[in-house]
């Protein structure tokens, strides 16, 4: 396996994450899927958050790097992230109560809109190293 098809295929999965973000659905239709008959809810985002598209990009950024520093600053990165999504999910149900479902919808699109430009960027990155052509 190359880097280059690891990028593809990573971009790939961003992408298509990034267009069912771009539209989504009823709020209704969302719950009722994410829920048990027993009230439970499902947790659904853990795949999304440690999937194949975040796990390629770590991989793509370890590999691109050298030495050390950059190894110790994509762990870092890794923390930060894992931290700050902690605090969102701690704080989901209040934050989502003052946004409302349009404010919702609304920043969903709109990182829907900022993941694609970046699924598309690594798409093209490992195109290029795939087809030197291409460059």
């Amino acid at each position: 396996m190359s880097l280059g098809s690891l990028r593809v295929g990573g971009g790939l999965v961003l992408l298509l994450m990034a267009l069912s973000m771009s539209n989504p659905r009823d709020a209704s239709v969302r719950q009722a899927s994410g829920t048990t008959s027993s009230g439970a809810i499902v947790p659904l985002g853990v795949p999304l958050l440690a999937g194949p598209g975040s796990i390629s990009s770590v991989m793509v950024e370890m590999r691109h790097g050298a030495g050390v520093f950059h190894a110790a600053a994509v762990i870092l990165c890794v923390i930060a992230t894992c931290v700050t999504v902690w605090a969102i999910l701690r704080f989901a149900h209040p934050i989502g109560e003052r946004i409302g479902q349009n404010g919702l919808n609304i920043l969903s699109r709109l990182f829907g809109v900022l993941l694609a430009a970046m699924a598309v960027k690594i798409i093209a990155v490992g195109l290029r190293s795939l087809f030197p052509i291409l460059a």
